[in-house]
């Protein structure tokens, strides 16, 4: 302190020196004040950088699958698919059913049905069910080998791989590395070992076209159809369909036939029974799309694109002529949603009806019909076979009818039957 310094300096340097004292305890490593004021600034800087990184990140490429990121080169140019023509719309008109012979062989039906039975080997490939573990809580699918007389084995357990295809001798499904489906890509079966295409994660819906896998994704704002190779190695973005632009509409299925891609799209919720999705197709050539109003897609066969649709709770099967545009209702009360419950051969469709319970303790009836020409007639029951079995899916494979079903959670069957219905013989 200076001599000369005045009473008011003296008392500004008592208040300064009193400051500093208190900042010095403040700091102290002891106090645990000063270390929450820390933290505090620390969580504010890094919200702060976090919300920034963000903001950079959604300016450029989104997050949106991971065959965005994987894709090679679009089969469209940037300026075809700008340049893409507008959507056609047809509203299909309907018109009573004549019945036309379907095709066994037809370009559709032998690699993209859920198939029951799929060739291997000297026998079949096939998915059962059952507990993959000791310690397994709910039944799964297990795929499965066998030559057809009711023996079995069971194969990569505990792996997850459900088939549903056979293509040259080499089964094609779904691989999922949990029972969670938390991850899960379209894989390979040959030579008894599974290859995964991890090009190929999470597809909404997939097809077995001649000379590549085509199958979608989804993001919260658009679905996009991409096609690999065989071998899982090439993948390419074929088309986001501009009408999927439009905010929660999704691609349910694709088929590619008769030189088109076609698909279902909508905003599909299993608990709506009122829902109604849109057909369309899309021309590789002129790169024309057109949509057909009310219709769906479940599977093609001899110029027809059939789709299940519900009136007042029955589940009817139609059928629309990619020729003509005309739409026939096939039959009512198909028994399934999915195509496996209805199977064609080379003069005569085969198709599983579902009747409700009569009475407060009956059970549901499962039946199999068979159309050829005029006739539509039962030839089989789920009843003929148990009291309380039901009938599931059918196939005509090498001119010969499978079906499966089963009762409750643990037991499933899969047979033989001739065309009368009697059971030939059992597979599992």
């Amino acid at each position: 302190m200076t001599e000369g310094a005045t009473e008011n300096q003296i008392c500004k340097l008592i208040q300064k020196e009193a400051k500093m004292n208190q900042i010095k305890q403040f700091i102290n490593p002891k106090n645990t004040a000063f270390w929450g004021c820390c933290v505090l600034v620390f969580a504010v800087l890094a919200t702060g950088v976090l919300m920034a990184v963000n903001a950079l990140w959604l300016k450029g490429e989104p997050y949106a699958s991971t065959r965005e990121r994987i894709a090679a080169e679009p089969l469209e140019s940037q300026e075809e698919e700008e340049n893409r023509q507008a959507h056609t719309l047809i509203k299909p008109e309907e018109q009573p059913f004549t019945f036309t012979s379907p095709k066994e062989t037809d370009e559709w039906v032998l690699n993209n049905r859920h198939q029951i039975l799929m060739p291997y080997k000297e026998g079949y490939c096939f998915n059962t069910y059952g507990l993959m573990t000791e310690f397994s809580a709910t039944t799964t699918e297990i795929f499965s080998y066998g030559i057809g007389d009711g023996k079995y084995k069971e194969l990569l357990k505990p792996v997850i791989f459900v088939g549903n295809a056979s293509i040259n001798g080499v089964i094609y499904g779904i691989y999922e590395e949990n029972a969670s489906e938390t991850s899960y890509s379209l894989a390979k079966y040959e030579n008894d070992k599974l290859t995964v295409f991890k090009k190929a994660e999470f597809p909404n819906t997939w097809y077995y076209a001649k000379d590549y896998i085509y199958f979608t994704t989804a993001t919260d704002n658009d679905s996009t159809i991409y096609r690999m190779d065989y071998n899982g190695e090439q993948v390419s973005k074929v088309l986001t369909p501009e009408i999927s632009a439009a905010g929660g509409l999704e691609i349910m299925n694709i088929a590619v036939y008769n030189q088109k891609l076609w698909y279902e799209y909508g905003d599909y919720n299993p608990f709506d029974e009122k829902y109604e999705g849109t057909l369309a197709s899309y021309d590789f050539e002129t790169n024309e799309t057109t949509e057909f109003e009310g219709c769906g897609l479940s599977f093609l066969n001899n110029g027809y694109v059939y789709y299940t649709k519900s009136n007042s709770g029955s589940n009817d099967l139609y059928r629309l002529n990619i020729e003509t545009h005309k739409i026939e209702k096939v039959f009512e009360n198909c028994g399934a949603y999915s195509s496996s419950s209805v199977a064609f051969a080379d003069d005569y469709i085969l198709y599983i009806k579902e009747e409700e319970a009569q009475g407060k303790d009956a059970d549901p009836i499962s039946e199999l019909y068979m159309i050829n020409g005029e006739e539509n007639k039962k030839i089989l029951s789920g009843k003929d076979i148990g009291q309380y079995i039901y009938l599931s899916e059918v196939q005509v494979l090498n001119g010969k009818i499978f079906v499966t079903g089963g009762e409750g959670a643990f037991y499933s069957f899969c047979a033989e039957i001739d065309i009368n219905g009697k059971v030939l013989r059992t597979i599992y």
